[in-house]
């Protein structure tokens, strides 16, 4: 990548950033246990889900880093998918602030439902590259064919998902069992968020990591060389 390009894309994810870190900062103070002084022990309690959440996030990440070394046979490139994960939790924390619902333990369970899901678009795509590579097409032609010929598949593969959570997410609550709407709109926001931005984030990720492990490539063999 030239530096032009590096320093573009370095600016695009600082900007990202940004961005993605307001809501969950205001959704935060949404939170009755952070207001209206409740006992201590339900803020134990909410700190304790927090912790829970988190722990299967991170340990859903690990595996899925780990199946992807296996299924690359690599493990610089894996790391070209996971960015979707987070990707996906910008639009958790953005749908459910602007429709103004809460988060609560059924939101939970669907943020860590994300992790199986958001990283299928980016499988599907680095997976086309790996192959088209290995048929020889150059790498940009490869990365540019891969954004061409799977846009469609995974256009229709979220938008049937989106679709299907959509009655689950605004669907009024009788009053009767559990609700589900932040549950709903958790998938909702987390899948159309990964989906546009993963055509866009994951072949700039995907280019610097292959960079990266021809440079490291390079510069093992001249190591070993002396």
């Amino acid at each position: 990548m030239t530096r032009r390009k590096l320093v573009g894309a370095a600016l695009f994810f600082t900007l990202f950033g940004v961005i993605a870190i307001m809501p969950p900062l205001v959704l935060a103070f949404r939170f009755d246990a952070l207001i209206l002084g409740v006992p201590v022990e339900t803020v134990y309690i909410f700190a304790l889900w927090i912790f829970l959440v988190a722990g299967a996030v991170l340990l859903g990440t690990v595996f899925i880093f780990l199946l992807m070394g296996f299924l690359f046979e690599s493990f610089v490139l894996p790391l070209s998918v996971l960015p979707s994960i987070p990707l996906s939790f910008v639009g958790v924390w953005w749908f459910l602030y602007l429709t103004g619902e809460s988060i609560d333990p059924l939101a939970g369970i669907g943020i860590v439902l994300l992790l199986g899901v958001v990283v299928n678009n980016a499988i599907v795509l680095v997976d086309f590259v790996n192959g088209a590579r290995a048929a020889g097409l150059e790498r940009t032609e490869a990365i540019v064919q891969a954004g061409k010929l799977r846009f469609r598949p995974i256009m229709m593969t979220a938008l049937t998902t989106i679709g299907g959570m959509l009655p689950l997410a605004f669907a009024e609550h009788t009053g009767e069992g559990i609700p589900y709407a932040a549950f709903g709109k958790t998938l909702v926001g987390g899948m159309a968020t990964a989906t546009v931005l993963t055509l866009v984030v994951v072949p700039v990720t995907y280019t610097f990591l292959d960079d990266l492990r021809t440079a490291t490539g390079h510069w093992w063999r001249r190591i070993l060389r002396r």
